[in-house]
């Protein structure tokens, strides 16, 4: 088995993050997912060195020969631009990685080998339906994120149903406005 593991993620957990992996309880919302998972695995396994970076993938490994010292890099990243990044980084290190991920409800798993397989760049990306929470969250990057997190923060303020809030909204205000 592995002796040596690096967990490398900036996010912390999330309510919804409960159901995907056994290893968060609901007493560990907003603790650091790496953290954790750190914590616990090392418990079920103690003969591992396991080493948890609370950061982005691209401060933690900024060249290749950051990821040199690894036999094996395995990615589970929600983000295209950080499996791009890392894809490069293990291309140009020449360390194999197994690059997984759900989209939906599909999921994919593959290994990545420079000279023996298809890169991630070379495999055709669609376009997501829909971004996880914590890349809209953490990485807003695109206009569509800054407004799937206004309408998500929106219905928590407000409630669910965001016509019957606007309205509410307008009462109020008009009753303000009367007085």
């Amino acid at each position: 088995g592995f002796k040596n593991i690096s967990l490398v993620d900036m996010d912390t957990i999330d309510i919804s993050n409960l159901n995907r992996t056994f290893f968060f309880r609901r007493a560990d919302v907003n603790k650091s997912k790496v953290k954790v998972t750190g914590q616990r695995a090392t418990k079920m396994a103690n003969n591992v060195t396991l080493i948890s970076h609370s950061d982005s993938l691209e401060n933690v490994f900024s060249s290749p020969e950051d990821v040199k010292q690894f036999d094996l890099v395995f990615g589970a990243l929600d983000n295209i631009n950080a499996r791009i990044y890392l894809n490069r980084l293990c291309i140009l290190s020449r360390v194999p990685l197994i690059e997984s991920g759900t989209g939906d409800l599909t999921g994919q798993t593959y290994l990545i080998k420079q000279g023996v397989t298809s890169c991630y760049d070379c495999y055709k990306q669609g376009k997501p339906k829909r971004v996880a929470l914590c890349t809209i969250r953490n990485y807003p990057e695109e206009p569509s994120h800054c407004i799937t997190w206004a309408m998500w923060l929106f219905k928590t303020v407000f409630g669910a149903n965001p016509v019957s809030s606007i309205k509410e909204l307008e009462d109020f205000t008009d009753e303000k406005d009367q007085q």
